[in-house]
């Protein structure tokens, strides 16, 4: 996953990316879209498979509903 500051002021401008971090690649060989970004542009969800995270904590949420818009 890769990231660039853009300006569009007075014209557009991207600046060099630089990579946010690595992203799984599915088994056969291809990446797939298996990510998403929050509205607010601040966090990721990456569907990884458990042989892609052995060793990772697993992030359990409770009580999510609570934040959703009423």
């Amino acid at each position: 996953m890769m990231a660039a500051e853009i300006s569009t002021v007075p014209s557009f401008h991207a600046s060099v990316p630089s990579q946010l971090f690595a992203m799984p690649i599915h088994p056969g060989g291809f990446n797939v879209f298996r990510w998403d970004v929050s509205a607010d542009g601040q966090k990721f969800l990456v569907i990884a498979s458990a042989q892609e995270t052995a060793g990772s904590p697993l992030i359990m949420v409770l009580n999510w509903t609570a934040h959703l818009p009423k």
